[in-house]
């Protein structure tokens, strides 16, 4: 496997990551605010 069939698999899992954390971060402020 060459490195540039890794990037974009690594770049998409970063891209969820990111937005499961802030969905999560919203979701837990929402949750402590009330």
């Amino acid at each position: 496997m060459h490195t540039v069939d890794i990037l974009p698999i690594a770049f998409s899992a970063i891209v969820f990551g990111v937005l499961v954390l802030n969905l999560g971060y919203s979701y837990l402020r929402a949750k402590l605010q009330d």
